[in-house]
């Protein structure tokens, strides 16, 4: 089956496209990019200030609308958080006049917490919490993480928790908060649990 891919990580020239900003590296991306200097580290969005998560969210939603539909997400840690957000917003929406896109199925790797997108538009930073907000996120999901993630243990169990339970597969690796390139058993479970996820969504259409 060809797959055509797009890294939306690359868009930094593109007219609206994603502003990122200077931030504190996580130890793992350290350790591989350890000579990036003081102005070397980018993010999407400052977790801490509302205005900069919004305006990520925006972008993101302005770019799936302009250049999708996409069959899929895929994303890593904070760009987890940040294509939650936009998926839960939709599903936050009690108006029922949402246009916001969506996906078939999502793969989070190592995906932090999403944001209310709603506090968001009152100034205020606010995590969803499954306790609170249920599974908001119904589409077919692959959530995988590191047993051993020492920079935010337990943040992706709760993103998999938001996440509906018959459409969700979960596989915990034994690494920390990165993707797994070794041993080959432990990559083909993972591969395998987003493949199961693929074919779930195939079967909703």
């Amino acid at each position: 089956m060809e797959q055509e891919y797009d890294d939306i990580s690359r868009k930094d020239s593109n007219p609206g496209g994603f502003k990122a900003g200077p931030a504190s590296p996580a130890k793992p991306i350290k350790l591989l990019f350890p000579n990036q200097g003081e102005e070397g580290y980018y993010a999407y969005y400052d977790d801490r200030d509302p205005a900069s998560v919004r305006h990520a969210v925006d972008d993101l939603f302005e770019y799936v609308a302009s250049d999708g539909p996409f069959d899929a997400v895929m994303a890593f840690s904070q760009g987890a958080a940040l294509a939650a957000t936009l998926i839960c917003q939709k599903a936050q929406d009690t108006s029922g006049l949402s246009t916001n896109p969506t996906f078939k199925f999502a793969v989070f790797l190592c995906g932090a917490i999403p944001f209310d997108y709603a506090a968001l538009l009152e100034g205020q930073v606010r995590r969803l919490d499954p306790d609170i907000d249920g599974e908001l996120i119904t589409l077919p999901t692959a959530n995988v993480w590191g047993r051993n993630d020492k920079e935010w243990p337990g943040v992706s169990e709760k993103l998999s928790k938001l996440c509906q339970s018959s459409e969700n597969v979960s596989y915990v690796h034994e690494s920390g908060h990165e993707i797994p390139r070794a041993p080959k058993e432990t990559v083909m479970d993972m591969i395998r649990s987003i493949q199961s996820t693929m074919e779930r969504s195939l079967l909703l259409q």
